[in-house]
């Protein structure tokens, strides 16, 4: 228990330091892109494993390559159930700087052989280290669901029907997420192609109905299994579901 306790207290500690809110070699060099699976977190010269650590207290990480720009790259942190994005860019040293849309400390992150290493920026002695998988990794979803009287349901490859049901007006954007659900818990789906949406606001009177279309085509080949797209606004998100067949046709599911 106490081996535990210690290293949730080390979590703690390093999610203070690194989200403080200003106001809010053998592989190729793009093998920063690879699975990496949480090893271990060193702090105050004591190392905490993963083994004692929960799911949902260890740190994950996942690092996209961005297609239209050389040496920078999308990354989803994940510590103490939260998560955070940032972009990342390769430096001259070969080593890469993670700058967090929600913080204003930065993470250095190092490569070398199937060792990923970071380190806060500033803070001395202290290092979380993954290592290279060739298992899946996905990053829980940070559920923020959206009023009830709001619906969506896919009505056709790539297009989604929003109705409002209530009695007042509803805003969303164009922004969206895939989410893929593995063992009864919703994950965010890995793009294999980063994509930008216009930033606008759309507004659906009481009673209306709007038919959005999305593309699906960043997340590559989807593999059978039960999927949800998250259109989202700031505030919550409205989910459409579907079900990918074996067969690669898709199952509409109507809410």
């Amino acid at each position: 228990m106490k081996k535990i306790f210690s290293g949730i207290m080390v979590l703690a500690l390093l999610l203070a330091a690194l989200f403080s809110f200003a106001g809010c070699g053998s592989k190729p060099k793009n093998a920063i892109t690879s699975n990496w699976k949480f090893d271990s977190l060193i702090y105050d010269g004591k190392t905490t494993k993963a083994s004692q650590m929960s799911e949902d207290e260890m740190p994950m990480i996942i690092i996209d390559a961005d297609n239209l720009n050389a040496n920078y790259y999308f990354v989803t942190y994940r510590q103490n159930g939260a998560n955070h994005n940032a972009s990342m860019e390769q430096r001259a040293d070969g080593s890469y700087l993670i700058d967090f849309v929600d913080s204003d400390r930065n993470m250095i992150a190092e490569v070398e052989n199937d060792r990923l290493t970071l380190k806060i920026e500033g803070m001395v002695g202290t290092s979380i280290v993954f290592t290279a998988t060739q298992e899946e990794i996905l990053i829980p979803i940070s559920e923020k669901e959206g009023p009830e009287y709001i619906k969506a349901n896919m009505v056709g490859k790539n297009k989604v029907e929003i109705t409002n049901e209530g009695d007042t007006e509803y805003t969303y954007g164009k922004y969206y997420q895939l989410e893929v659900q593995k063992n009864g818990k919703w994950y965010y789906a890995r793009c294999e192609q980063h994509y930008a949406w216009t930033d606008i606001a759309v507004i659906l009177a009481p009673g209306d109905s709007n038919t959005e279309e999305y593309e699906l085509s960043y997340y590559g080949k989807l593999k059978s299994g039960w999927y949800r797209l998250a259109l989202c606004n700031e505030n919550a998100c409205i989910y459409a579901y579907f079900t990918v067949n074996v067969d690669g046709t898709i199952s509409y599911k109507y809410v």
